[in-house]
């Protein structure tokens, strides 16, 4: 095996275990979900070292795929702002919520009220999506976890590049 598959692996792998880490300690229910994570935001030995394996997998071994998925995000966020994604969102949620209330929550006789539920979600979504506020010219896009923050050299919109431990001074530490 390559010097350098070997050292993607072992990124990888130690990435891999700080978030089997966190699950386990979760799973096991000895702590509060809030302690476990106080705790591990308070160990920054490990913050820093995951940070760097992060950092170094996304530019030295993900190569193209890494400019796919930051491609894809963009692709996504412009969408979302300019290509009508928002719209598409709100009538997800919409017939998300439809699905949810069943029939069969009502008596057999009051399907009507379903029917005018459905109505109303819809009346709804027009309503929000004419009281929208315009897209500024550069949206603002919170980018959480970057830790070295590859949005950066996006031109369609605004980054803030935030993480725990940021593994370059363009992403900015909580």
């Amino acid at each position: 095996m390559s010097e350098d598959t070997e050292e993607k692996k072992k990124l990888a792998s130690f990435v891999k275990s700080v978030h089997k880490d966190l699950r386990k300690k979760f799973k096991t229910g000895e702590k509060d979900i809030h302690d476990i994570w106080k705790e591990h935001c308070k160990n920054t030995d490990n913050l820093r070292d995951y940070s760097e394996a992060m950092q170094k997998l996304a530019t030295v071994h993900w190569g193209d795929q890494q400019s796919e998925r930051i491609q894809w995000c963009r692709n996504t966020v412009v969408e979302y702002f300019s290509g009508g994604g928002q719209k598409k969102c709100i009538e997800k949620d919409c017939k998300r919520l439809q699905r949810q209330t069943t029939v069969a929550e009502f008596p057999p006789d009051r399907s009507d009220i379903l029917k005018a539920q459905s109505t109303t979600c819809r009346l709804d979504i027009s309503e929000h999506l004419h009281i929208a506020p315009s897209v500024p010219e550069k949206p603002l896009v919170l980018d959480v976890g970057s830790c070295y923050n590859p949005f950066k050299e996006v031109s369609e919109f605004e980054v803030i590049g935030i993480d725990l431990y940021p593994a370059t001074e363009h992403s900015t530490s909580t």
